[in-house]
């Protein structure tokens, strides 16, 4: 029994997930008994029956007639095709795949048009595209490439329902559904791209079959598409099957995040490979020339394990040598292996590469120019922060991309044939008239008291867009009103109701005057408050409470990311927190932050065992290294070497702890590697100076 794709894969004899089971064999009359026996004994065994029903039998297509009667008859099995699905996914894919997928454009379709008769604000409309529409083809996203057609269709499924599409109306969309995807923090609404993040996800199985190197899929994938072992420079060939086509696709997209971590060197290309960490495109800049210099290993001292400065700094641009010299070496025998380099760990995540891949797809022109800026808005940021409901932060980010449906702003889309304000009739109405110029609107703010603010705002002819940027960003109008309510969030609440107050207006409702209008803003403001209220913070011990015979090591970095230089600072108390040893060092040739934290760890560990403690607390305020050593990984990121020496030294102690520290907590280490950049390194045992002192009185305090 069992199938090979190819002479040199492994044989695969069944596929089994709980009740969903898959069976692969030679057709012929002998492997069709042994089936039968194999089923009748466990069914006998166990009391279960094979539902012959919900069976089925595929053949290949140079199997005979006869053959096909046979089998069938011997298995009691008459169903003789493929056609139904394996947990949840095609078992075989055609030539035409959006059949195939074409019920997840259904399924979106169907979800949105139940949605549709509820009465949601933009803000719930937000939650569930973002929980509900966006992950349903999550699952076959993981697997096969989507046609450009299914993408499509989902994405308009879910741009219909947001902006409000009836069956017999359409109605207007403000925006491009790519720049929906935008962001937040840029100016969209952080919507999912169906492409990018189907091919993010596909990404990750790249990830899987490099590191699963052993298992069934990557042995079958690797014997039948890329035999060397080398799935990042392999080549998609004619015929291949739907799901390789589809993991190349997601292979293309890994590469633009990926990254050769340094170990002994020897598979690594000095010239071709990415794996320089602190370079936009992870190679050298240097031209390679007549070099005969091929593989990393060669960089590599054979008899101290460092780095050959001399010879890089003799064959390299001067970037390069910096750069080359900050990556850490292992002081054990380790092979080069691949990381994701846009995550702090070095460990892939869907998300990153989405915005890779969205970065890719939409973020430049045809020129290779950027279409906007990558740098966050100041305003967005303080957008979404502000404590108003989500209805009332959409509404505000319409505005400030002028996507409110006024008169003047139809007419210039060519809508409708008014712009006067249906208030004053004194003017066009566009968003700065209607929010802030208009008789009825500016009676609203003189009965607040804020005219003179709005004014301000409005002095020269901004739009309503600018005015309403310069009121979020001014730190002039971050002042209290009443001391209830910030005027940032009053403003945003009030402009909110005036649209309300206009759609009403419009409609022939009655609404209430400006003298009743602004003490109702004022309480509903108010009451957005507390409803967004945070809970009180507790006040921090410094310096909790340890077990006695603990000793506690706390240490930390400073790091400069211009110099790729920085200092580390070390303290080890008893468990009452007086002092026994402390020291600062110098960090020479730092890829990164985490690297500088690592190092301060290892520093530290270095003075524990210096002093001969033992029983040790091991506390940081670095969560990423805490959690490398805590929980045994760490391995992708620059600092691995690193974790693994501090690994090595944590054996010493016999008995010992890493905990994670707030900040606070981790005072007096802070403080001694800051003192370290304007002082040389230093060891204190048993009498610390007088600045020592100093920061441990303050420590054991509470804040």
């Amino acid at each position: 029994m069992g199938v090979k794709v190819c002479r040199d894969a492994p044989a695969v004899t069944n596929l089994l997930f709980a009740d969903d089971s898959l069976i692969l064999m030679r057709t012929d009359n002998t492997n069709a008994g042994s089936l039968k026996r194999i089923l009748d004994n466990y069914c006998a065994a166990s009391g279960q029956m094979v539902s012959k029903a919900k069976s089925s039998i595929f053949f290949s297509p140079n199997t005979d007639v006869e053959s096909k009667v046979e089998i069938c008859q011997i298995l009691d099995i008459m169903t003789k095709s493929l056609s139904d699905k394996y947990l949840g996914l095609p078992s075989m894919i055609g030539v035409d795949q959006v059949v195939l997928f074409k019920h997840l454009i259904q399924r979106t379709q169907k979800i949105a048009t139940g949605l549709k008769e509820r009465t949601l604000s933009y803000g719930g409309k937000e939650t569930l595209i973002k929980a509900v529409a966006q992950a349903i083809p999550t699952y076959a996203m993981g697997v096969f490439k989507f046609p450009k057609k299914i993408c499509k269709g989902i994405t308009d499924a879910m741009s219909q329902y947001w902006w409000g599409d009836e069956e017999d109306q359409r109605r207007m969309h403000w925006f491009a559904w790519w720049k929906m995807c935008i962001p937040k923090e840029r100016g969209g609404m952080g919507f999912r791209d169906i492409h990018s993040f189907n091919l993010a996800m596909l990404a990750k199985q790249c990830w899987r079959l490099i590191e699963n190197f052993g298992s069934l899929c990557a042995r079958v994938l690797r014997a039948k598409y890329y035999p060397t072992g080398d799935i990042l420079n392999c080549q998609l060939k004619k015929g291949s099957s739907y799901v390789w086509q589809s993991i190349w696709s997601g292979i293309q997209t890994f590469k633009k995040g990926y990254i050769w971590r340094v170990g002994n060197g020897e598979k690594i290309n000095i010239w071709d490979d990415c794996w320089i960490p602190n370079s936009a495109s992870k190679k050298v800049l240097t031209v390679r020339g007549n070099q005969v210099l091929t593989k990393v290993n060669e960089l590599i001292d054979p008899i101290t394990g460092e780095w050959d400065e001399m010879l890089i700094r003799e064959n390299f641009w001067q970037i390069d040598a910096e750069r080359i010299l900050q990556i850490p070496l292992f002081h054990v025998e380790t092979e080069d292996y691949v990381a994701w380099h846009l995550t702090r760990s070095g460990v892939f995540s869907v998300r990153s590469a989405y915005y890779k891949q969205w970065e890719v797809n939409y973020d430049t022109d045809d020129s290779g120019l950027a279409r906007f800026s990558m740098a966050p808005h100041p305003v967005w940021k303080k957008l979404w922060s502000l404590r108003v409901p989500a209805k009332v932060k959409i509404y505000i980010w319409r505005c400030l991309h002028n996507a409110i449906p006024c008169r003047s702003t139809l007419m210039n889309r060519h809508v409708g044939n008014l712009s006067q304000c249906p208030y004053c009739t004194d003017g066009a109405e566009g968003l700065a008239h209607m929010l802030f110029k208009c008789a009825r609107a500016q009676a609203v703010w003189e009965a607040l008291g804020i005219a003179t603010d709005i004014n301000f705002a409005s002095l020269t002819d901004r739009a309503g867009s600018a005015v309403l940027e310069f009121i979020l960003c001014d730190d002039s109008y971050g002042r209290q009103y009443s001391g209830l309510v910030e005027l940032p969030e009053l403003i945003s609440t009030v402009c909110w109701f005036l649209w309300w107050q206009r759609r009403q207006f419009v409609r022939g409702e009655e609404i209430l005057t400006p003298e009743r209008t602004a003490p109702a803003m004022v309480a509903l403001a108010i009451n957005f408050i507390r409803g967004a209220q945070a809970k009180s913070t507790p006040k921090i011990n410094r310096w909790p409470t340890f077990l006695a015979g603990q000793l506690v090591l706390n240490v930390d970095a400073s790091f400069t990311e211009g110099d790729y230089a920085g200092s580390c600072g070390a303290v080890i108390r008893d468990h009452r927190g007086s002092f026994m040893s402390a020291s600062t060092a110098r960090l020479e040739h730092v890829a990164d932050v985490f690297t500088a934290e690592a190092a301060a760890l290892l520093e530290g560990l270095k003075l524990a065992r210096d002093t001969g403690c033992n029983n040790l607390v091991v506390r940081s305020d670095n969560i990423t290294v805490v959690d490398a050593l805590r929980f045994n990984e760490g391995y992708s990121m620059v600092a691995a070497p690193v974790l693994d020496e501090c690994r090595s030294y944590l054996v010493d102690f016999g008995r010992f702890t890493i905990e994670h520290c707030i900040r606070e907590s981790n005072y007096v280490a802070h403080e001694l590697a800051r003192w370290e950049r304007a002082n040389n390194p230093s060891r204190w045992i048993d009498a610390p100076s007088n600045f020592i002192v100093s920061l441990l009185a303050d420590d054991i305090s509470v804040l």
